[in-house]
């Protein structure tokens, strides 16, 4: 060998180096093709969405695509991108219009916008999201086609199952589903939709139950010395009972606020006092208020809440003999609280 190369010309031996340099090039190449070519860049006339947060691992297959690619927080959607999560994965994307989306784990679920409007096709699993005001997503399965529109931060899930059809929820707010030209309007309902049975609409317990039990079970916490926490002041309410413009018990349990700037929260636990009423605040665990109301008066209070300010609020009433509880979150407004409340599949309401 070394005979051969000794008897190579200037111009042999160069073209022997580079034809060496240019196949190790190949090779590494090919080795980090996907890193090296992006192979996941969205052309920026195809974003739709971009990805909030990914749990665990989740893939995503463009329309051109055969193979399946990692997603990583950051990354942008294109129209027609196929997304699968696996066992206990999930991911956040947000689209460009402003809606937010959390596709839940085990699922597929082509994301697509056709004419300005999005558009969604579950071939398996669930998805949870939030509304901006005036979007309109239509959502699709094997036989089944929806549209959905509601009211601002207005919450919806979406599950499929194949042959069973498809389970919308919608939480505190109004959510519109459009299902074979008839429009129905749900607020804290589930409707079964399913080609041979059509649309079939039930209320949601949601569990609370449970959990007013919970709340009502921290009762002997309010005997200690209540104490408002710094940040936190509460203001009476006196108003007519045809200016209360709320259904109680207010705020729905477990819902959360969010906040940028500080604000009032109502806490308005019955429509008016039967007989002397008793009111508590728990407030990060402690003791907050104690406050008593007159027989046939309206109670209700506003908590006040300073900016930077978050808090866990739970709160008994006791009208007579008969109690009632209930719980709420206060906190910053931000995309990790406000995909965790998604994730949780709680009632949010954005203050500021």
């Amino acid at each position: 060998m070394k005979k051969m190369w000794d008897k190579c010309s200037t111009i042999e031996k160069a073209l022997v180096v580079l034809s060496s340099l240019l196949f190790s090039t190949a090779v590494v190449s090919l080795f980090y093709f996907e890193s090296i070519f992006k192979k996941n860049m969205v052309n920026p006339e195809d974003k739709i969405a971009q990805v909030v947060s990914v749990n665990q691992e989740v893939k995503r297959r463009m329309p051109m695509n055969f193979e399946f690619g990692n997603l990583k927080e950051g990354d942008y959607i294109g129209n027609g991108d196929s997304i699968f999560s696996g066992d206990n994965s999930q991911i956040m994307v947000k689209f460009l219009k402003g809606s937010q989306l959390i596709i839940g784990e085990q699922s597929l679920v082509v994301l697509r916008e056709l004419n300005g409007k999005m558009d969604m096709k579950i071939e398996k699993g669930g998805v949870s999201g939030a509304l901006q005001e005036s979007d309109e997503i239509e959502i699709k399965a094997e036989d089944e086609s929806v549209t959905i529109n509601g009211e601002k931060d207005a919450q919806f899930s979406v599950s499929y199952k194949p042959g069973l059809g498809m389970e919308i929820i919608s939480y505190d707010k109004n959510l519109k589903v459009k299902y074979r030209g008839d429009e129905m309007e749900m607020k804290n309902k589930k409707a079964i939709v399913s080609d041979k049975k059509g649309i079939e609409i039930k209320e949601t317990t949601g569990g609370k139950d449970n959990l007013a039990r919970k709340t009502a079970s921290n009762e002997d916490n309010y005997d200690m010395p209540p104490k408002m926490p710094k940040g936190v002041d509460v203001d009476d309410v006196k108003l007519k009972e045809k200016q209360i413009a709320l259904s109680a018990p207010f705020p729905a349990l477990n819902q959360i606020f969010l906040h940028a700037k500080g604000g009032q929260i109502p806490i308005f636990p019955k429509e008016q006092c039967l007989e002397g009423c008793e009111l508590n605040l728990l407030i990060n665990k402690k003791p907050a208020l104690k406050k008593d109301f007159p027989k046939n008066s309206i109670p209700i209070i506003h908590v006040k809440i300073e900016p930077n300010i978050e808090a866990k609020i739970q709160w008994t009433f006791k009208d007579g003999e008969k109690i009632t509880s209930g719980a709420f979150e206060v906190k910053k407004n931000n995309e990790l609280n406000f995909s965790k409340a998604l994730q949780n599949k709680v009632p949010v309401e954005v203050m500021n």
